[in-house]
């Protein structure tokens, strides 16, 4: 087995010493801009956090609406009932005004048959 070493020659370790600082440099600003950009996404914590906002006001204003809507029938619910029972009240009333209105007209007919055959009944016996 054969190992192999390269050897540096002292001249050439400060050029690679000055090359590691630059990539450390260069990995420094790259970091750097790194937790800029981090700090900028974190600039919209703010914005994230009212669109969120936005969003759960979006959606008490939908369960609102549910709400109203279902309220809305129900109030349409109950005015139809209350027109078909004020509607079946009239009715009623109509209709016992009506025969009322009959029964009234029917005697009112029979009140001059009543006065004849009284009368001539009347007369008859009276007669006799």
């Amino acid at each position: 087995m054969q190992v192999s070493v390269k050897t540096i020659p002292m001249s050439q370790i400060p050029e690679d010493m000055n090359q590691l600082k630059r990539r450390i440099s260069d990995c420094q600003q790259e970091l750097t801009q790194v937790r800029r950009d981090l700090l900028q996404l974190s600039g919209l914590e703010e914005p994230i956090r009212m669109l969120r906002r936005c969003e759960e006001r979006l959606e008490m204003q939908k369960q609102y609406c549910s709400l109203f809507a279902n309220t809305i029938c129900q109030i349409h619910r109950q005015y139809v009932n209350t027109e078909n029972r004020i509607i079946d009240s009239s009715e009623n009333v109509s209709r016992k005004a009506q025969r009322e209105s009959l029964s009234s007209r029917s005697l009112t007919d029979l009140y001059p048959l009543f006065y004849k055959v009284v009368s001539t009944r009347g007369g008859d016996s009276i007669g006799n």
